[in-house]
């Protein structure tokens, strides 16, 4: 816990996206947590969990996803993320930050936020994902936390997925807010280089 697992360094051809899951940041409650996902194949390259407050949380989604060759990041929006949220988007470029229409239907005003919002309607969007994933044996799960909140991940008397009581789900809902960037990330033009430039000073 408290440590930035690394799987694969970034490679500089690949893409990369970043799920986040925000805690209260207490040294007893539930954790934080980031997954970075290699979009090619969908594979865990990096990991971290662990209590930091969402100040400190943002400065570590920024420094990872800006390591991943600029990652594309959902940030969960619930609770203290939206505090998370409010830091990341100075330290990080807002392109590269998720973000969802809000329709305002008192101003009729749609409005772009930044953020994954879990809710009861999109959570089934999260684990319908996974499942398909595993279904496929293409979950890309490296992570033996990660796997073991999935083993504690169930449904609750109405019918919703949750983790078990006395159990977490936070690196599991970074996971899966992860593969569900990999699947919403809009598609990056490369620039091209310029053969003709060089960087060596005596080259002319």
């Amino acid at each position: 816990m408290n440590y930035l697992l690394v799987w694969e360094l970034p490679d500089p051809d690949e893409e990369y996206v970043c799920g986040a899951d925000t805690a209260e940041g207490l040294e007893h409650g539930d954790r934080s947590s980031l997954d970075i996902i290699r979009c090619s194949n969908g594979e865990q390259v990096a990991h971290w969990f662990g209590h930091l407050d969402a100040e400190l949380f943002a400065h570590l989604i920024a420094q990872v996803c800006r390591m991943y060759n600029n990652a594309f990041v959902g940030p969960e929006r619930n609770n203290h993320g939206h505090a998370v949220i409010l830091k990341l988007r100075e330290l990080y470029p807002t392109r590269y930050i998720y973000n969802e229409q809000h329709l305002d239907q008192a101003y009729d005003d749609d409005t772009p936020r930044l953020g994954w919002l879990t809710t009861r309607q999109s959570k089934p969007v999260l684990t319908e994902g996974m499942k398909t994933l595993l279904n496929n044996g293409l979950s890309g799960i490296r992570w033996s936390g990660t796997l073991s909140e999935m083993n504690t991940y169930v449904y609750d008397a109405k019918g919703s997925m949750n983790a078990q009581e006395g159990c977490f789900d936070d690196q599991l809902m970074s996971y899966m807010i992860a593969q569900e960037m990999r699947a919403r990330m809009p598609v990056r033009v490369k620039q091209k280089t310029d053969k003709r430039r060089t960087t060596h000073w005596m080259a002319h």
